[in-house]
């Protein structure tokens, strides 16, 4: 990995390989989370990812990628725990499988998409404005509707009150409509100007060529920023709540807080805890509560890396959310004590590392990988995960599971038929 300082808080990330066909370029603008300023940059992601001022119209800017060999442009808006990041993405195929020089394309597609957005006047685009509201409207219709993701969203709300998580799902209708062009104008224009900007490359590319480029199409000031990411949501009484909703299935959402995030050197032995737990098609959640006693239709233990917190969610009848709750509580103290095979330890140790090898020939979790990294100023590897986790004990485990707190119980029932 090559890091090139251009300015201050600008940099650039060359990850030199020759796995992938395509060049994969990434620029990142981190800033501090608040909820207005995540909303705006929702709103913006939808509004700048498919027109610009040179492509004006959905086809002009699919015509441009179709002519780019079939190019792939993205805007997407990611919480990061207490900073959040809008992503301008382009993936095009590397110049040495055509007879084109696409790579300056690339970077002057970039350009287009990040400094030349529609717009009308001072402002941007009324008419993208309001497209990206209905769109957003239509996004959160469709979460809501979807039990699991409702569940889910309640339930970091209890789990991260007075907490950035408590912000971080898709907005209620309301706070909608209070989202205006000009604040989200406003946010655009603190993005490019006050941002901490990550312009990374995934390829096989002459790292001088990148520089040249960047330089001609994607110059940015320096900016004074500081950034924090990660946080530990602390221990609390337990909160239990419970909706009832018209829906064809009853969720169920048991939410606990680690004290280990994602920067932490135990990082990876919580990843090893938390695949023998309720991760992996072995775990106990798995075996236990579907296998062995058929409760649920799925089930699935989900760690929050940036807020020290976990999530188990399972899809389950609402006769027997009880007993699948005495259940999971079960198999966490089981964890506690260390009640689980040298087998399941030996295979989900084995089946994570098989899953970091396959995120190494993967791009996209090479991007994200890395720019965890940039984000938490940390040198890790995938080598330094794997070894982690190899030397991981079960000892280790039990310890971890020691410190993990059950805080928050939260079930989402189905209405009775009357």
């Amino acid at each position: 990995m090559n890091k090139i300082n251009i300015n201050q808080n600008v940099d650039i990330t060359i990850l030199n390989t020759n796995k992938f066909k395509d060049i994969l370029i990434s620029v990142r603008f981190l800033n501090n989370f608040t909820k207005e300023s995540a909303l705006n940059r929702l709103v913006l992601s939808l509004m700048l990812q498919d027109r610009t001022n040179k492509y004006n119209t959905k086809d002009k800017f699919v015509k441009q990628l179709d002519l780019m060999y079939g190019a792939i442009g993205s805007v997407k808006a990611s919480n990061n725990g207490l900073a959040h990041a809008l992503s301008f993405n382009t993936k095009v195929i590397n110049d040495k499988f055509t007879t084109t020089k696409l790579l300056e394309s690339q970077f002057e597609l970039l350009n287009e998409m990040i400094f030349n957005p529609l717009k009308d006047g001072d402002l941007l685009s009324k008419e993208t404005f309001s497209e990206a509201i209905i769109n957003l409207k239509s996004m959160i219709s469709r979460r809501n509707d979807r039990p699991s993701s409702f569940a889910f969203d309640k339930v970091l709300n209890l789990l991260g009150k007075d907490y950035a998580l408590s912000d971080s799902a898709l907005p209620s209708f309301d706070e909608v409509e209070k989202i205006t062009l000009q604040g989200v104008t406003n946010e655009y224009n603190n993005a490019l100007q006050t941002n901490k900007v990550d312009i990374i490359i995934i390829g096989d590319v002459d790292n001088d060529l990148i520089k040249q480029y960047t330089k001609k199409h994607l110059s940015f000031d320096s900016r004074e920023i500081s950034i924090e990411s990660e946080y530990a949501i602390k221990p609390f009484d337990l909160v239990e709540e419970s909706i009832t909703k018209k829906i064809d299935q009853s969720v169920l959402a048991l939410a606990f807080t680690t004290n280990i995030s994602i920067g932490s050197d135990d990082y990876f032995k919580l990843r090893v805890a938390n695949a023998i737990f309720g991760q992996l098609p072995t775990s106990l959640l798995f075996q236990q509560v579907r296998e062995k006693n058929s409760l649920c239709y799925s089930i699935y233990s989900n760690i929050l890396p940036y807020e020290a917190s976990m999530v188990v969610t399972t899809g389950i009848e609402k006769g027997n959310v009880e007993k699948a709750k005495e259940l999971i509580l079960i198999q966490f103290e089981s964890m506690k004590s260390g009640n689980f095979s040298d087998e399941d330890f030996e295979t989900s140790k084995l089946m994570l590392i098989d899953s970091i090898n396959q995120s190494n020939d993967d791009v996209i979790s090479l991007l994200n990988f890395n720019y965890q990294n940039i984000i938490l100023n940390n040198q890790r590897n995938f080598d330094s995960c794997i070894s982690t986790i190899l030397a991981t004990t079960k000892d280790d485990v039990i310890e971890i599971f020691k410190q993990i707190n059950h805080v928050v119980t939260f079930t989402l029932l189905q209405e009775d038929n009357t």
